[in-house]
């Protein structure tokens, strides 16, 4: 019996313990907060012994530590823990050391839970036994033991979470682009980059590299990889999927044109080649990507369309939780009122308000970061910009100014935890706050 620390009570340490727990461990759980008492209760009911504190005398006996993916490699506490010679794990690593199916890994900055929502409907809608699990919210290890030797996962695969893998194998590996990003928690640009480097690390001339030659960095990581290389372009015709004259084609043959499908945007366009490519390798036809793309929708959260009070539109851009996402979604509306601004992750806003489309006519200002969110317009000359109160106040002051025929833009380039659990519970709350204004104007 071995001793193993869980560190994170969220949904991933949970399905973590669970596992555990079954394979006969002594699981131990510690979170930096104080867990809820149904989440508490959870971990007892699965047979985790819930601690108060990370004591020394602990530490010593413990032989491995899983790290949730919010828990910081550069935490204190994970230091120690190293310190000690504690084995420091994470849950992917965990759930592939107990499945046997095919593994197909998605990473990047920006579009990872677009595309793989996309692969694994392509999949499942062409006949494969094909799930959909890691970042984008079910947990590897709730569905590693499930599945069978000819069963694929499709897994969203944070910096977070490949930074703690050491065998972990995808038979298909897919790199979307790489900005900066989450350099407060790795510390450093060149980490972050490292981090989803190791989405390739264990590949062999038997598994597939699909990266994005539009991103330099990207391309960059393409050049020393053992894996069979296929590069897909919105610019240049590739050996993978490529875009021309608003066509999308796949290894030379064309699929299907942009005008057919509901993902809109040049972002969207490189998720869908990255998809194709993925698939293509799998073995799905033409004619079966092709149908699905036709009937797909973008995914909660992501430029979705909430309603409109009179002619002005609300659009739930929640996810985009960093300039590089924010961007796209900003040049796709008219006469657009953004709400930006949340928690730190230490990136800077100079990327966002150097490139600001054209059509931003205001810039609503909330959160922690509303101070360097206006520094950085300053520096390059909007004067445009509205200092909120607090989330509610900016939504209502994005629509006061987006009036009478514009758009009110939740695309905040930055993450939510100022104020929020999640970018999906501050784009539930945008909802919700829309919901009360229509009322109010009857």
């Amino acid at each position: 019996m071995k001793n193993v620390l869980i560190y994170g009570g969220g949904k991933s340490g949970l399905s973590a313990a669970k596992l555990l727990v079954q394979k006969g461990n002594r699981v131990f759980v510690f979170d930096d907060k104080s867990l809820s008492k149904e989440r508490y209760d959870d971990f007892s009911f699965v047979g985790a012994i819930v601690l108060d504190e990370l004591c020394d005398d602990l530490i010593s006996k413990l032989d491995t530590a899983v790290i949730s993916p919010g828990v910081s490699l550069l935490n204190e506490n994970v230091k120690k823990l190293r310190q000690k010679n504690v084995k420091i794990s994470g849950e992917i690593e965990l759930g592939f050391s107990f499945f046997d199916g095919i593994a197909v890994a998605v990473t990047g900055t920006n579009g990872k839970t677009t595309t793989v929502t996309l692969i694994d409907e392509m999949l499942r809608q062409s006949g494969f036994k094909s799930v959909a699990a890691g970042n984008i919210g079910t947990p590897f290890c709730d569905v590693a033991e499930k599945l069978g030797s000819n069963d694929i996962c499709v897994l969203e695969t944070s910096s977070f979470q490949l930074d703690t893998t050491e065998k972990f194998c995808p038979h298909i590996a897919a790199l979307l682009n790489i900005q900066a990003d989450h350099i407060d928690s790795h510390g450093s640009m060149e980490n972050y980059v490292n981090a989803k480097k190791k989405i390739f690390a264990n590949q062999s001339q038997s598994d597939y590299a699909v990266i994005n030659a539009d991103d330099e960095i990207c391309l960059e990581i393409s050049k020393n990889l053992k894996s069979k290389l296929f590069l897909f372009s919105v610019r240049e015709k590739t050996d993978g999927a490529y875009l021309k004259d608003g066509v999308f084609y796949l290894f030379g043959k064309p699929i299907v044109s942009q005008e057919e499908i509901n993902l809109k945007g040049l972002h969207n366009a490189q998720n869908i080649l990255c998809a194709l490519t993925v698939c293509g390798i799998m073995g799905v036809t033409a004619e079966q990507m092709a149908a699905t793309l036709k009937s797909f929708l973008p995914p909660p959260h992501r430029m979705q369309k909430v309603g409109k009070i009179g002619d002005v539109l609300f659009v739930d851009d929640s996810k985009a939780t960093n300039a590089a996402a924010a961007l796209p979604a900003m040049a796709s509306f008219e006469k657009v009122s953004v709400i930006l601004g949340g928690s730190d992750k230490n990136c800077g806003f100079d990327e966002l308000f150097k490139d600001l489309p054209e059509n931003v006519r205001y810039c609503v200002l909330t959160g922690d970061t509303q101070n360097k969110l206006f520094e950085s317009a300053k520096k390059y000359g909007f004067k445009n910009l509205f200092f909120a109160a607090d989330f509610k106040n900016a939504v209502e002051i994005a629509y006061h100014s987006a009036k009478p025929d514009g758009t009110v833009l939740l695309s905040p380039a930055c993450a939510s935890f100022d104020c929020f659990k999640n970018y999906a519970e501050r784009g539930e709350k945008f909802c919700e706050i829309f919901r009360c204004l229509k009322d109010e104007k009857g």
